[in-house]
């Protein structure tokens, strides 16, 4: 244990109004002993009277950790009496939080890291209990039903599949790429009511979903004035798991030496530019063995086109040949698809008619993003706490993160200057 000199460790308290005079560095802790700073004439809140001094009181709490150690403040907090009334109390600095044996600083500092980090972690970093981190966290945890997102120009609609049984609707502003709800199933009820708590729906022009009627009877009873736009990777997906279908039935008369099913089916829905020189060449043999193979694969790239129609004209007329013109043999091929086409058209073809050409995207992002979030606490999160994590400590994660670049760049552009 060593005693360190005032000077050298006045920074410990800096922005705040406490006046450090003794600081003990016990190795994991600095132990600071300070006094706040010099108040003027109080007077009684009964009677009026000046207030007199009446000796102190000390005051222990925690502040923000400092080089990788915890702090611990003690104050000596004036008392005052008041001579007439016999009324007497003490002065609570400033800087301490009205509730808590800590600085306001640390707890708006644990509020923000308990949305990004697990409780165990900041409780060892700043050197309290890990039920004191969770209280904190969760009283500032806003109620679902006191949370109302502004409505975004375009918005997501997506669920997250979690463990069995556990499936979560999440809205997405699509430009932003960021979530701006998270529902706890992906009940058209629920998804109904999160819709009209949207501040300023009119703003919303677009909804982006996948081919799920739950999502569109939702949109269309809060949010009649949007458009409700298919997303193309959905659709194209109808289309890419028949073939994987297909690929499964064939894949035993292919002629040795024959690719493995999952290579094949990897084969199979990539695009032909994508593929190298060997990929080609396996294909163009699995194609030799079956020609229905190959009148799939061919039909896939056909509808694969649709999406490379400049207007809603001629995306029409591309849709609607392509469903009927397919013989026989591939109508049986992509019955689901064909199915899903014909009852989704108007969804299917609004991708040019909205304002904004938009994707399912963002939403799908963060499937992966709520995963990860879930992983980092242990995968045991309640679903309140998960839900803060995803809307209020995703972004700051990113603001971090984009701070970071930006200094990166800043320096790199320096070094090269120099």
């Amino acid at each position: 244990m060593s005693t360190l000199s005032v000077r050298s460790d006045a920074s410990l308290l800096a922005g705040t109004s406490l006046i450090p005079f003794r600081v003990v560095d016990e190795g994991i802790l600095y132990r600071v002993s300070a006094a706040p700073a010099a108040v003027g004439v109080l007077r009684c809140e009964r009677c009026g009277a000046e207030l007199r001094r009446n000796g102190a009181r000390r005051l222990k709490v925690m502040d923000l950790p400092v080089h990788g150690r915890s702090v611990k403040i003690e104050i000596e907090a004036p008392r005052f009496v008041c001579p007439f009334c016999g009324r007497s109390g003490d002065v609570r600095p400033a800087d301490l939080h009205p509730t808590r044996q800590m600085t306001a600083r640390l707890v708006a500092y644990i509020e923000q890291a308990g949305l990004q980090r697990p409780y165990a972690d900041i409780a060892r970093e700043i050197g309290v209990g890990q039920a004191t981190i969770a209280k904190i966290c969760n009283a500032q945890i806003e109620p679902p039903d006191a949370y109302r997102p502004m409505a975004p120009a375009v918005l997501c609609i997506d669920e997250a599949h979690m463990r069995k049984g556990e499936d979560y609707a999440v809205l997405s502003d699509h430009d932003a790429a960021l979530p701006i709800e998270m529902l706890p199933n992906v009940d058209k009820e629920s998804l109904i009511e999160a819709l009209r708590k949207l501040r300023n729906p009119e703003r919303c022009h677009t909804v982006v979903i996948d081919m799920t009627s739950r999502y569109f009877d939702a949109i269309r009873e809060a949010l009649p004035h949007a458009f409700i736009v298919a997303d193309p990777f959905h659709v194209l997906k109808q289309v890419l798991d028949c073939l994987r279908q297909v690929a499964s039935t064939q894949h035993r008369y292919l002629p040795e030496p024959r690719p493995k099913l999952m290579k094949l089916k990897s084969l199979l829905i990539s695009r032909p530019a994508k593929l190298s020189k060997d990929d080609r060449k396996q294909l163009k043999k699995a194609f030799a063995g079956s020609s229905y193979l190959w009148q799939t694969y061919k039909w896939k790239e056909r509808i694969i086109g649709l999406y490379s129609a400049s207007s809603h004209g001629d995306a029409a007329m591309h849709l609607e040949w392509w469903i009927a013109s397919l013989p026989r043999p591939m109508a049986c091929a992509f019955k689901e698809a064909l199915t899903a086409y014909k009852n989704w058209a108007p969804e299917i073809l609004a991708y040019w008619l909205a304002p904004q050409r938009a994707t399912n995207g963002p939403a799908e992002g963060m499937n992966s993003v709520i995963k990860r979030i879930s992983r980092e606490g242990g995968g045991d999160l309640s679903f309140k706490l998960l839900r803060a994590r995803v809307l209020h400590g995703e972004p700051l994660r990113r603001a971090r993160e984009a701070r970071r670049q930006a200094v990166t760049r800043t320096r790199r552009r320096a070094a090269t200057v120099r």
